[in-house]
């Protein structure tokens, strides 16, 4: 060959060589700016712009005659064309639409992540297919017919466009799922493709494809899928992961990823099959720290040699905030399930103590038929019956006081006498095979606090320690001693607070012969929804609850627990000296009087044995288990009577209403209201009306007669 001709062949390899050149990097210059175009998509809050842009973005990667987007409706999963330009192309590209679904094409490329071309219906043009997917489902379809059928297309334009729609997809994601929400984080769908080393020529273009690299908004890692080494990666990579450059490159896949070698494997397979996958992982950094990823991979060929290229995008924070959320729904969840546990209670027991008043007003009734000897059998029958009636409103008011809303007021009461109090309400529910141990002192341990909360606290307790014990034999023991605390550390293998102030403390002790619990979940026991209850039996609340209130009262709290042995828990609650006990007035004997009452009660039995109590009291009655009918009477001669008792819930007119009616007619005349539950009045409501007295169902004799006698005597 002369000299001459070796020339020309030079020349036309330093012209081939400095066109690849360009080619290479105009591919660089548009992927490095793919960045800003996702942003830019992620801040729009119009599909038709979300497209436009997109359309605009693919003509500079492939030459289109027509463009076409086809969207899926989420409700029915019909495809419906939403965008065309030129706008006359519609028909057309409907038709050969049709064409491919007909043939099964268009539901191939659909299942397909990467660009799929296709022959037009007359074979005459050459149609691109590319379905807009997203890790949740398919949003759609571009539909492209290039401007020369002939066209040769080069792997890294394909490579661009597809990573221009997959940008188009998550952008449309983005709207529909978030509503116009700033995802700042969002995924860049880049792809770098790694290029030979060149001579001397070609370290100029070598430098600025890394600074454009190195300048990505994402972490970026070209991985040898054989080793799963990384071969190249940017510094954001080493970044978020906490290693310097020179010992990332060290690093496997496994070395930080939380996945399984199995599962990491099967993935790598994956994505060389079907050439591009996203998926949610887990890494560990280097400080220990565990970081979620949402990563973008795709297989990539250099020269022959196969790469994955991953795009990793940091979304621990978005993941944060979702389970925040929902973990304020599952909160509010548990809020109306209280309120309506208590709008439930209040109901049951205005019903329940209307019977029990009847049974109490009945009971005293016989009593009093009855003489006081020694060994009168019925006597004794009714005296027991009378105690049980008073348990039996004892234990409504704790079912009312334990499902109560609201805060009470702090003062000082006896641990004790509420432990007794929940151990009676405790033992209905208990099945026979468990003993129940307890140790209660006589003196009074007296803190500062609320009688509901103590319940709280002695009944999630001894309710967990019998789910420890899973309905088997066991015994659950409850011990409550007063004690000396000092400056030495609290003992036990979890204890919620170091500091404890030293003083005298009530230590509440209640262990059971369970399970026991794992060590590793004994720190998380206290955490709010945390239960190891099957789902349904457990709303992992009531020990939250226990260390709120412990916590509240400058407690503390030591578990103990030994597997397949038992638990023993500890709560120290600080004592306060003393308790003042409220004045008691006695009554030597019933107090009577001949003065005329109005009683109204909507329950006929109940108003019967009342009428017949007062009458034994020597007073004038007139009854009415009808409201309207009582303020009828009253209006018609208010004269006539010297004290109103009546009943609350009523039908057409309640107690509270009455009493403010009879007021109307008659200011000084006085009342007495009756109620069995109510969550629209109470005894402080009651006053402001102008009410006398309030007094809780079931009434006895005794309390009715000193009630009716205090309000008539306060006139005089």
């Amino acid at each position: 060959m002369d000299n001459k001709k070796r020339i020309q062949l030079l020349e036309e390899k330093v012209e081939y060589l400095d066109k690849e050149k360009r080619a290479v990097l105009e591919a660089f210059e548009f992927a490095s700016d793919l960045g800003n175009f996702q942003n830019s998509l992620n801040k729009i809050d119009d599909p038709q712009i979300i497209l436009r842009q997109t359309h605009d973005r693919v003509r500079r990667v492939l030459d289109f005659k027509i463009i076409a987007f086809y969207l899926v409706n989420e409700y029915n999963s019909d495809f419906y064309l939403v965008f065309t330009e030129p706008g006359d192309a519609a028909a057309a590209i409907n038709r050969e639409l049709d064409a491919l679904i007909d043939d099964k094409t268009f539901a191939w490329a659909r299942r397909r992540n990467k660009p799929v071309i296709v022959t037009s219906i007359d074979k005459t043009e050459k149609i691109v297919l590319h379905s807009l997917n997203t890790p949740s489902r398919t949003r759609g379809i571009f539909v492209g017919v290039l401007a020369s059928p002939n066209e040769d297309i080069t792997d890294l334009s394909l490579f661009l466009f597809s990573i221009t729609i997959i940008a188009c997809s998550n952008a449309l994601e983005s709207f529909e799922l978030y509503h116009n929400i700033k995802d700042k984080n969002k995924e860049l769908q880049t792809n770098i493709t790694m290029l030979e080393e060149s001579a001397n020529r070609l370290r100029e273009e070598e430098e600025k494809y890394r600074a454009l690299f190195e300048q990505s908004t994402n972490s970026i890692i070209l991985y040898d899928p054989e080793t799963r080494l990384p071969v190249q990666f940017n510094q954001l990579a080493c970044d978020s992961l906490g290693y310097t450059p020179a010992e990332f490159r060290e690093l496997k896949m496994e070395d930080y990823s939380l996945t399984s070698m199995a599962e990491m494997i099967d993935k790598i397979r994956c994505t060389v099959e079907k050439g591009q996958d996203s998926f949610e992982t887990y890494h560990r950094r280097k400080d220990g720290e565990i970081r979620v990823y949402n990563v973008n991979a795709r297989s990539i060929n250099i020269r022959g040699q196969a790469y994955l290229l991953t795009l990793l995008n940091d979304i621990t924070e978005k993941k944060r905030a979702e389970e925040e959320r929902l973990l304020l729904e599952r909160q509010l969840r548990q809020a109306h399930k209280m309120e309506s546990l208590g709008t439930l209670a209040g109901g049951i027991a205005h019903d329940f103590n209307n019977i029990l008043g009847v049974i109490l007003g009945y009971g005293e009734l016989s009593l009093s038929e009855l003489p006081e000897e020694p060994g009168n059998s019925l006597r004794e029958n009714i005296e027991s019956l009378l105690k049980a009636v008073g348990r039996a409103k004892d234990l409504v008011q704790q079912i009312l006081t334990f499902s109560r809303q609201g805060e009470e007021k702090r003062k000082p009461i006896n641990v004790n006498a509420i432990a007794r109090e929940t151990l009676k309400l405790l033992r209905s529910t208990l099945p026979a095979n468990i003993e129940i141990r307890q140790n209660i002192g006589v003196e009074a341990n007296v803190i500062i606090g609320t009688p509901t909360q103590v319940q709280q606290v002695i009944m999630n307790l001894c309710t967990n320690a019998l789910h420890a014990m899973g309905g088997n034999q066991g015994i659950l023991s409850l011990d409550i001693q007063t004690t000396a605390v000092g400056f030495d550390p609290v003992k036990g293998d979890f204890v919620a607070f170091k500091i404890m102030k030293p003083g005298a403390y009530v230590r509440v002790t209640v262990s059971d012969t369970g399970h026991g619990i794992a060590p590793n979940i004994l720190e998380r026991v206290f955490d709010p929804y945390f239960t190891t209850k099957p789902p349904g039996q457990g709303s992992g609340l009531g020990l939250a609850v226990v260390h709120g209130i412990v916590k509240n009262y400058n407690g503390n709290i030591a578990i103990d627990s030994r597997l397949h042995q038992g638990t023993v828990v500890n709560v120290w609650l600080p004592i306060v000296d003393s308790i003042e006990a409220p004045e008691k007035i006695e009554f030597e004997k019933m107090p009577l009087g001949t003065e005329r009452i109005l009683l109204v009660d909507d329950e006929e039995e109940l108003l019967k044995s009342h009428r017949q109590i007062l009458e034994q009291l020597h007073y004038k009655v007139v009854s009415t288990h009808l409201s309207t009918t009582a303020l009828t009477v009253f209006h018609k001669n208010p004269a006539d009577f010297d004290i109103i008792v009546t009943d609350m819930s009523m039908p057409n007119l309640t107690g509270a209403q009455l009493a403010v009616e009879a007021l109307k007619i008659r200011p000084d005349i006085p009342i007495i209201l009756c109620t069995g539950f109510s969550e629209f009045i109470d005894a402080n409501l009651a006053k402001t009306i102008g009410i006398k007295e309030f007094l809780m169902k079931p009434v006895n004799k005794q309390t009715l007669a000193v009630a009716i006698r205090k309000v008539l005597d306060e006139r005089i």
